[in-house]
């Protein structure tokens, strides 16, 4: 908002998007880091969105219940009238809330579960914004479905286009 980032150099704001990190690898996210790019939100641990749980409700399980129910209902309710998908809908939020730039997606061959419909989501994302997209493969824990080198030179490629896009922005 008033041009002090995170990093002294930020340039590229960017949404891990609902994927489990390399946990073995996190030195990716300094690599981002040292190319300027920075990630002010992730989704796989982010909380619950809050809803209005009515005052009438005060057994603490009760409440728990009105608020999963209300959060997965009002964005189901949500994503029928847009996009079709709720994951969808939320980065779409969290890409105007938190003025992203791109979108990173780590695809981990040993945890599919939360992986699966990724490249849906990257197809109905692509029609709703412009945004670059950058899909990793690799793992959650298995080092041996990494390769460091080709991650960095997907990340160099997806810097490019996000540079790319910024110029085109300005003018």
């Amino acid at each position: 908002e008033n041009g002090i980032g995170t990093i002294p150099n930020e340039k590229y704001r960017l949404l891990w998007a609902l994927s489990l990190p390399p946990w073995y690898g996190l030195v990716i996210f300094n690599y981002f880091q040292s190319l300027g790019a920075v990630f002010p939100i992730e989704v796989v641990y982010h909380p619950i969105r809050l809803i209005e749980i009515p005052p009438h409700v005060t057994h603490p399980i009760e409440r728990m219940a009105w608020r999963f129910w209300g959060a997965m209902t009002s964005s189901h309710e949500k994503a029928r009238r847009h996009t079709g998908d709720t994951n969808v809908e939320w980065f779409l939020e969290l890409i105007d809330d938190y003025r992203i730039d791109g979108v990173v997606f780590h695809q981990a061959m040993t945890c599919r579960t939360i992986h699966t419909g990724q490249l849906n989501q990257i197809n109905v994302l692509k029609k709703y914004t412009d945004k670059p997209v950058l899909l990793l493969e690799g793992d959650i824990v298995d080092p041996r479905n990494y390769n460091e080198g080709a991650t960095r030179t997907k990340i160099d490629a997806f810097i490019d286009v996000l540079e790319s896009y910024k110029r085109k922005k300005e003018g």
